[in-house]
């Protein structure tokens, strides 16, 4: 309990009462809850981008989604990457070049500290590799700089490696480029092309790992022995069967523009139904507030939301026979279809989540015995999780491999993105701990060498400061947090005494936690100003080791309790990570949820 006048704790017990009540509220009918991600512009660029190339946007949705941008734009003429960011080289070249491929003035006073921006940061010769897929099939940057692999290589038998099969989750959007790549697929804006953003200096080529040369070496050699153009359609009509019911490929918004853009390239006509399906699906993921039509860059996640949701209600006091806990289960067990486990977008059965699916099967766990398939789903998912283990950690979709993470490199999308990671594999381990008590004979055997095995990864991989980096938030005060949590519950009480240590230490007068994303980059512990999400997210790793002295948390406490609004919490800034140093994002209940949980452990679990 905290060490704090029965006034303040009163206090705390209203404030998470109301919180809970506020977040009952936003339930649907049927059961679940549903956020809405927050991107930064660029994303919406991107979208204006892809949308112009293939065809089909409404001038309304394209003016909105413009007026988006203007109203994003930097005093200093940027476009940042998270709310009070500075200009990113990468988003200021995406967001200009969707102004200038409307239309925009270039010798407007927007566009002219935009391009000011842009040259300052060594002009369009040194964009990134995301906004260079980007341009590049827009006639402005050379396509030979960028890697390439025959689409011909996805027939190639499996048991022959490296192949397509190895980029795991990745697939979708690397073959996508490919295919655009083998059809020369660029355009030219009608509006100009970007000559004024030119330094002069050549177009950096992507470096060759010794997989990386061998590949495009091989996809060289395939190309020019079998010219079939046969092969080609057979992998376009691959992409396409790979489309999701909902339109999108994976639930993700970069994935469905690159499969839109390789399959508008190959044959407009023949695939203009998955065109269509998928320019409506992304039209769902807009969002209109009075700024403007923004895009979201991940489908919407309701089976994610919802046990990040019933999760906080039960930390809240909530109990398990609560009718609304009791109908969110139901509904859970009923998201997961045919799948071994669960995804966070609702259409996308072929390629579970472990993240996703430890939330729902912690869940579970709590849940009320009786209800109809629920031992089967918590079978299933554990024993699938358990399959997912790779040399110890886990990763978010798929067991790792040396040929998948030597591609992913070779492609510069962030090798972590589908390998094992810290704070993925701690909060499997957090569920497993939990899980374990459900399972009997062979199956809690096989739980405890995998939680030996995690806890074993997660020694090799702290740091001597006892901190994690997070690979999928920001950044080494959440990973830690997660360390601390899994270390605690399996009992290694080394590490997570020294990971405690580390994030006491990182504290802030105002007793929250906050984190630049610029950590990212810099490979350390960056601080910035207390956020709900992260200060949440340290406390509940401090719960789970339950300390001897609770100062740190009562001082966490108030200032979590300074900051609820209407009975809300919420976060401004971006504290989730798509891609590090490349793209944040924030769930709308995120922050609310992680402050429900932690403040509900302090005054009502504890």
């Amino acid at each position: 309990m905290l060490t704090r006048p029965p006034a303040a704790r009163e206090a705390a017990r209203r404030a998470v009462a109301v919180g809970a009540e506020t977040l009952l509220d936003l339930q649907h009918a049927d059961g679940r809850w549903e956020g809405i991600v927050r991107c930064d512009p660029a994303v919406t660029a991107m979208f204006l981008l892809v949308a112009r190339y293939v065809g089909g946007l409404s001038p309304a949705i394209e003016d909105s989604m413009l007026a988006h941008l203007d109203t994003t734009q930097l005093v200093g003429g940027g476009w940042a990457l998270y709310p009070g960011g500075p200009a990113s080289l990468d988003a200021t070249l995406l967001c200009y070049a969707a102004l200038r491929f409307a239309g925009r003035d270039m010798h407007s006073d927007p566009m002219r500290r935009a391009r000011a921006v842009i040259l300052a940061g060594g002009g369009l010769e040194r964009v990134g590799f995301i906004p260079r897929t980007a341009l590049a099939f827009w006639g402005q940057i050379p396509l030979s700089g960028l890697p390439y692999l025959s689409p011909k290589l996805l027939f190639l038998p499996r048991w022959i490696h490296p192949n397509f099969f190895d980029l795991g989750i990745l697939l979708t959007p690397v073959l996508g480029m490919e295919l655009l790549l083998k059809r020369q697929a660029a355009k030219r804006p009608a509006a100009g092309v970007l000559e004024e953003l030119r330094t002069g200096e050549p177009f950096p080529r992507a470096v060759m790992s010794p997989t990386g040369a061998a590949v495009s070496w091989v996809s060289r050699v395939v190309d020019a022995a079998v010219p079939a153009q046969g092969l080609d359609r057979r992998a376009a009509d691959w992409l396409a069967g790979m489309q999701n019911p909902d339109g999108l490929w994976a639930g993700m918004a970069f994935f469905t523009v690159r499969a839109m853009m390789a399959l508008h390239a190959m044959d407009p006509l023949r695939y203009r139904p998955h065109i269509e399906q998928s320019m409506a699906a992304m039209i769902q993921l807009q969002v209109t507030d009075p700024g403007g039509t923004r895009w979201q860059a991940l489908a919407r996640s309701p089976a994610l939301d919802t046990a990040i949701a019933v999760a906080a209600l039960l930390d809240a006091g909530v109990t398990p026979d609560d009718p609304r806990i009791v109908l969110a289960c139901r509904w859970l067990l009923t998201a997961r279809g045919t799948a071994p486990g669960w995804s966070f977008a609702p259409a996308n059965t072929r390629t579970p989540d472990t993240d996703t699916t430890l939330h729902v099967l912690e869940v579970l766990a709590r849940a009320p015995r009786g209800l109809a398939g629920l031992d089967e789903a918590i079978e299933t998912g554990t024993a699938w999780l358990l399959q997912m283990q790779d040399l110890g950690g886990w990763a978010m979709w798929s067991p790792g491999s040396r040929f998948r993470r030597s591609l992913v490199r070779e492609l510069e999308l962030n090798g972590a993105i589908d390998t094992s990671t810290p704070d993925v594999t701690a909060r499997i381990v957090r569920a497993l701990v939990q899980l374990r008590v459900r399972l009997r004979g062979a199956s809690r055997r096989r739980t405890d060498a995998a939680i030996a095995r995690a806890v074993s990864y997660l020694s090799r991989t702290q740091r001597p400061d006892g901190a994690w980096p997070g690979r999928w938030a920001v950044n080494f005060g959440y990973g830690s947090a997660q360390g601390l949590t899994a270390t605690a519950a399996a009992g290694h009480s080394a590490a997570a005494a020294r990971a405690r240590g580390f994030l006491l230490e990182i504290q802030q007068s105002d007793g929250g936690w906050g984190e630049s994303a610029d950590s990212d980059d810099a490979g350390h512990f960056v601080p910035a100003a207390s956020t709900t999400t992260q200060t949440s997210l340290v406390m509940l790793g401090l719960l789970a080791a339950r300390p001897e002295s609770d100062a740190a948390l009562t001082r966490a406490a108030a200032f979590l309790l300074e900051r609820q609004r209407d009975g809300r919490w919420d976060d401004e800034t971006f504290c989730q990570t798509m891609l590090p140093g490349r793209l944040y994002f924030q769930n709308s209940l995120l922050a609310h949820c992680l402050a429900v949980a932690a403040l509900g452990r302090v005054v009502v679990t504890r």
